[in-house]
């Protein structure tokens, strides 16, 4: 059956557990797309009365809540939520991020003009808010053959190539087909962007910054961060995947970050040798020591791609 006028074929999966206020602001941004959404799905992963409650008080029959018995993480929670629906296209997005209005009205217009022939990830540009800072990402989208790797890791600049998954729209057999890995608990979302470009897909980003994802420096959310160990396990153990020259760059970037909270000279001489070998470039030496040794609010204002809140 085709969607009325005004309306996608679009369910929008959103997990969430213990954060009411927040999942009511990403829900309201959902329900008041320009472009109306079949279906808007919480997976609440876990017991969670307070969310429960705080749903209830929705009134509109687009809403529908997924409570799941125990926690299984956001991949766990967004796999449940895809098998749940039964509409044409998933939309992603994060309980403590927002849409645009306009957001989904945009994105498919995207689709329409840049379909390509076999299956595809589409995503958007977002505006990133963190510690009163504004960036806009990314700066453009993947290159005609450019592994998905190297468009996220190998980069100039900061938020140069993003694939940011609460923008993200995909087709629901293309979900099923390749579910994301629900035994990870850090980077399950680049595991399984690697997953889908080996089956073949391709991604389409579109630049304009139509999802606010807010990410302060301390985030607690369905997602876990297992910190700068996990991180390079994950790394090490998907280097081939990934291509010497993205394991380098992910390793003085990503890792670095991490591990740069816990400091330490034989920390940083110990990831320097383990990028050594992928060869780098000194722009991504330039950075790793950028990093290590200077303050992030720095290293920001250093950027001169940033504005001040309100």
């Amino acid at each position: 059956m085709a969607a009325p006028p005004g309306t996608a074929d679009v369910c929008v999966v959103i997990p969430t557990r213990n954060r009411p206020e927040l999942v009511l602001r990403a829900v309201s941004s959902a329900l008041g797309q320009s472009l109306s959404p079949g279906e808007v799905l919480v997976v609440i992963d876990g017991p969670d009365d307070a969310t429960e409650a705080a749903l209830a008080g929705v009134d509109d029959p687009r809403l529908r809540v997924l409570s799941l018995p125990t926690g299984s993480g956001a991949a766990g929670a967004r796999n449940a939520g895809v098998r749940a629906t039964d509409r044409e296209w998933i939309a992603f997005l994060d309980d403590d991020d927002e849409w645009s209005p306009e957001k989904l009205e945009r994105q498919f217009e995207h689709v329409r003009a840049n379909a390509p022939s076999g299956p595809a990830v589409y995503a958007t540009g977002v505006e990133w808010r963190t510690d009163g800072f504004t960036f806009h990402y990314p700066e453009r989208a993947p290159r005609a053959g450019e592994r998905v790797a190297d468009y996220l890791f190998v980069r100039s600049r900061p938020g140069e190539g993003m694939l940011a998954v609460p923008t993200l729209l995909l087709r629901r057999e293309l979900a099923l087909a390749h579910p994301l890995p629900e035994h990870l608990r850090t980077h399950e979302e680049y595991d399984w962007f690697l997953d889908l470009e080996r089956h073949g897909c391709t991604f389409s980003v579109a630049l304009e910054p139509l999802t606010v994802v807010h990410a302060p420096s301390v985030r607690t959310s369905v997602s876990t961060n297992a910190g700068w160990q996990s991180s390079l396990a994950w790394a090490l153990a998907r280097r081939a995947d990934l291509g010497e020259r993205a394991f380098g760059a992910f390793c003085l970037t990503d890792v670095a970050r991490s591990a740069q909270r816990t400091g330490g000279l034989r920390l940083f001489a110990a990831l320097a040798g383990m990028a050594a070998t992928a060869r780098p470039t000194g722009r991504d030496l330039a950075r790793f020591l950028a990093i290590w040794f200077l303050p992030q609010q720095l290293r920001w204002r250093l950027t001169g791609r940033r504005r001040r809140d309100g």
